[in-house]
This record gives C-alpha cells, structure tokens and sequence, in this order.
C-alpha cells in the first residue's frame, strides 16, 4: 500500500516494482516504513527507486537466502527457519533449473518467497511454473509475483478495522485461508477487478465455512459480477457480522456510544439474516423486530422464527409478525400493551389502548432491548409514563437513556418522576395519589388480573395457530378483558368456529364486546373490581 501511495504520487514515471516490494517485505514493516520515506526524501535525486530500495534490502542482508536458511520476523529481527523446509524448496528449484530453466535460472529471492508459503504451497507453484516452462520468460520474477500475492505475512499490517486501542488485530489462521483463496481467484478470474482487502475483511467476520460458500457462489458468477469486492462486501453485510463491527447495526445511545451486541444478539440476527435471504428477501425481517426478539431471549426467539418460517407464504410482515408476537411475550403473561390507557394528567379519558400509549409502551420496550436488557423497565414503570402523557413520557425516556449506565434501576427512577407529578402505579394505597392515580390502579387491576391472563394467552393462540394473516390486535384483547372469562372464552370459541367466514377478527371481536356492554357509545367507561362479580353502572358521558 506504501509503495502503491509512493508511485501514485511520487514515482508515476519510474514506479516502485514488485521486486522491490519483496526485498522491503522481508525487512519488515518498521525498516521497510523507514527506507520508504527515505527514498520519498530523496525523490528528485533517486533515479531508479526499485533499484535504490532492493539496493538497500540487500545491504540488510533480509534478502540473501542462504544455506541456513536465515529468514526474519515482521518485526525485522532474524529468526532461524526451517531448514527442513527450505531445503526441499531449494533442491526442486536446483531440479528444474538444470532440466527446464538452465538459461534463466530460478534466483534465491524466488527460493526464499516461496519457502515463506510452506513447502506444500511451494510445490504447487514450482509444478504450475514447471507446466508453464515454454511461455515463461522469467520464472524468477513468476514465482516471486506468486508468493506475494499469497503471502500472509504482508497482510498483519493491514487493519480491517481497529481496535479500541487503535492496533490491528492479529492475524488468525482463518484470516489466512480467506485471504489464499482470494488470492487465486484474483489470478485466475479477477485479474482485472481484484478483490481487495476490504472485502476480505467483510468476510473474515462471517468464519471461514461461510467465506468459501461466498467465494464458490461469486466464481460460479463470474461472468455476471462487475465488482467482485463489492459484490462480497453487500452479501457480508447481508449476513450481518461485519457491519456489526463498523457501522449501523448496533443502535446508539444518547451520548452517540454503540450499544454492545451480545451473544444472544448476533445469534438471533444472523437467523433473521438467513431467513431474509432465503425466504422473505422482498419484504425482510427488520433490526426493531430483531431487538424485540433479543429481550424474548434466543430460545424462544428460534421458536418463532421457526414459526414464521413454516408460515413463510401465508405472512405478508414478517417484521410485523415477530413484533407482535413479541410484545404479547414481553416481560410478562399478560403484555404490556394490552394496559388500558392511563389519562394525561387534567385530562379525562377512557379509552382503551390509545395511539399514544402504544408508543409509550414501543419506546419502553425498545430501551428494554437495547439499553437496559439486564435490569428492564417493569409494568409498573410503563402505566407510571402513561399516566404523565406522551410528551412527558418520552422527555423522561431520553433521559433515562442519556443516563444509561448511571441509573441503576430504570423503573424506580421512572416511578418516582412519575409519583412527584402526581401519578404513580397502583401500590395498594389509592390515597397516595391523586385521582388520575386511582383511576390507573382501578384500570390497571382490571388488565392485569387473572381473567386479564387467561384472555390474552387465548388470544395470542388464535393468532399463532388460526389467524396468523389477520391476528387479533391488542385492542380487541383489551376488550375482550373487559368480560367475564367465561364469556370472553364463548367468544373466541365462537369466532374460531367462523375463521373462514370472518375477515376481520379484531372488529368482530371488538363488535361482540360492545353488544355484551349494552351497545354503549365509544366516550363509555367501565369501572372494573378485581372480583368476580363486576357488574358495576356504567356511567355514559359525551365523546371528545
């Protein structure tokens, strides 16, 4: 890359050679770094930079491979190598230099890149070089460009992308069997569009199984691909790894700090990835539906992406799917989102799941996922925020998220805002709040008791198991909570007995709890006990 600047900028008449790179190569990088920016110094003066530079290499003695086989480090210090090997490598060069190559002989600079492969490697390339003896004229220089566009070793100073401490990571043997495979494609199909080190880096993040199922399936197309590192790079953001690294995956927290991606994380996400790839690449799992499967935990988040799969050709939104399976589990039996809704606090209101406490409890459920999955807002918490209202709810949101890892218990912290603006959840003292709290405890006894639990696990079965195209919404489940539970489950007999008949679950449904009230207007509120006899007056008043 050095020499590549060097030549762009400096040398365009009179580049920096392979040759030369190799000699610098088996420098190190510190050294090789140092006679770079000498030669650069030296610009306007130095008439043969490949020269000049080989020149010094040899100076350094890194170049003279000799019978010992003295090789060097990355570092520049000498280390013994393997003689063993060198010697193989050095008599099947003698071998071809007295049967093939007599007038050009093969040089020890080609000897000694070659023995930086390995002996196996070494072999194969004197075999190619040795079929290809008539059409070469230099199988010093042949060999040489060989072993450097597989050498491993020239690649430990290239980053994929840095550390937290700014270093780059070490290389692993994965690294090196993507990279070699890159390699030949780029000789033998890419010569003119070379994938680059990006795209082997893209890669590398996606383990070694799944690189080779990549580079078979981007050679079988080669005719078909124009940008082959382009092409590697999107399929490994497909796969979601390595974008997870660098860029926009992991969502940010207030202060702009990536939110860290956990083990369960990245397992449910590359299922999502998959899933996306092979059956819903039209309309694809998105990240918030990726989020809300992560605070269900990996075990069930499989069981519904193998749900969801089953179910592939009858989803229209699978994100949308998952989503609202997942809030029905979230946190409890009975989800969140089914609470009644709580009024702004001057401002009277009944009714159920309205728009705006849907968003209270999205924007709870997401900080849930992704920034406080080890300590989450509980239910309580969330009926506090409905009770301030929508604008209040999400400024103590931002806060909370902008506090992160200060606060320590994200639903104390929201309760106590909430209880010294006058709402507070139910706590089993309605004299402590003020008559918006007592309106939220009698509302929120009512969803959450045991007809509440039963309703809604009746509910979500219909939707897994019979109205997976048209589930039945939260608001109907509500309602239908409203009812004696023996009623409710009449009901959803009844409505089961009539999928094929019926469109529209949620209105039926809805429809048949409003007939069961008396066909009261939409401004009507219920007062419900948590006992079994509920049959309170229902008091009408004028719709807003």
């Amino acid at each position: 890359k050095r020499a590549t600047w060097l030549n762009g900028n400096l040398f365009t008449d009179k580049p920096i050679d392979d040759d030369a790179v190799a000699a610098l190569h088996a420098l190190g990088v510190p050294r090789a770094m140092e006679l770079f920016k000498e030669v650069e110094e030296k610009a306007d003066e130095v008439r043969n930079p490949s020269g000049y530079l080989q020149t010094a290499a040899k100076r350094e003695g890194a170049t003279q491979m000799t019978g010992s086989a003295v090789m060097t480090k990355g570092a520049g210090v000498a280390a013994v190598g393997d003689r063993a090997g060198y010697s193989k490598i050095h008599k099947r060069a003698t071998w071809l230099n007295a049967n093939l190559f007599a007038d050009k002989p093969i040089d020890d600079d080609a000897v000694a890149a070659l023995h930086s492969l390995g002996v196996p490697r070494a072999m194969e390339l004197f075999k190619d070089a040795e079929e290809k003896a008539d059409e070469l004229r230099n199988p010093s220089s042949y060999l040489q460009k060989a072993a450097l566009r597989e050498s491993s070793a020239p690649m430990a100073s290239i980053p994929i992308h840095s550390n937290r401490t700014g270093n780059a990571p070490t290389r692993d043997a994965a690294y090196i069997k993507i990279h070699k495979r890159a390699t030949w494609l780029n000789a033998n199909l890419f010569t003119d569009k070379p994938i680059d080190d990006d795209a082997i880096a893209a890669l590398h993040s996606l383990g070694v199984p799944r690189a080779m199922e990549i580079f078979k399936d981007v050679e079988e197309k080669a005719d078909e691909v124009r940008n082959p590192s382009s092409y590697l790079q999107t399929a490994a953001k497909r796969e979601a790894l390595a974008p997870m690294l660098v860029d926009s995956i992991a969502n940010t927290n207030g202060k702009g700090a990536a939110v860290v991606r956990d083990a369960a994380y990245i397992k449910i996400h590359k299922r999502a990835t998959w899933l996306n790839a092979n059956l819903f690449s039209v309309k694809p799992i998105d990240d918030e539906a990726v989020a809300a499967l992560h605070s269900l935990g990996v075990q069930r988040a499989m069981e519904l992406f193998k749900d969801v799969e089953e179910k592939a050709e009858d989803i229209a939104n699978p994100a949308g799917y998952l989503q609202t399976a997942a809030q029905r589990e979230i946190s409890r039996a009975a989800p969140l989102a089914i609470f009644t809704g709580v009024a702004p606090k001057g401002k009277g209101r009944g009714n159920a799941i309205s728009h705006e406490d849907d968003k209270i409890h999205r924007r709870a459920s997401w900080l849930n996922a992704n920034v406080f999955g080890d300590r989450p807002i509980d239910e309580d918490a969330v009926a506090a925020m409905k009770g301030v209202g929508v604008p209040r709810a999400m400024e103590l949101f931002k806060d909370i998220e902008e506090k992160g890892d200060e606060v320590k218990n994200p639903s104390s912290y929201l309760k106590s805002a909430a209880r010294k603006e006058g709402f507070a959840p139910d706590t089993g003292n309605a004299g402590n709040v003020g008559n918006a709290g007592n309106a939220q405890a009698t509302r929120k006894r009512a969803a959450s008791g045991p007809t509440s639990e039963k309703v809604v696990k009746r509910s979500a079965w219909l939707n897994a198991n019979v109205f997976q195209a048209n589930p039945i919404h939260d608001e109907a489940t509500a309602a239908m909570c409203s009812l004696e539970v023996s009623r409710a489950m009449e009901l959803f007999k009844d409505v089961e007995s009539k999928e094929d008949e019926i469109k529209n679950p949620s209105n039926y449904l809805k429809a048949a709890v409003k007939r069961e009230l008396g066909n009261q207007g939409r401004g009507t509120k219920r007062t419900l006990s948590t006992g079994p006899a509920s049959a309170a007056k229902i008091p009408k008043r004028r719709a807003n």
